[in-house]
């Protein structure tokens, strides 16, 4: 059983990594490249339901910090079990 809270907590934190990186990504000149293309692949999964939910503030896309936040939170739930 602690193989799979070791794999689930590794996916959330490469998730995470690439949420921020994809943020990051986005603050720049936009170069289409195959290696973000995937990685907006992977984060759109997460982050088009909570876009549903959160409206971006201004021009801002607070999005990815609420994804992150409830990836945490899943996160600790899992390491509880």
């Amino acid at each position: 059983m602690d193989w799979i809270k070791q794999a689930v907590h590794m996916l959330i934190e490469l998730t995470t990594y690439l949420i921020v990186i994809g943020a990051l990504v986005s603050w720049m000149p936009y170069r289409r490249n195959k290696i973000l293309h995937v990685i907006e692949d992977i984060t759109d999964f997460i982050l088009k339901p909570v876009r549903h939910f959160v409206k971006p503030i201004g021009n801002v896309d607070i999005s990815p910090i609420i994804a992150i936040i409830i990836l945490q939170i899943v996160d600790k739930i899992v390491e509880r079990l």
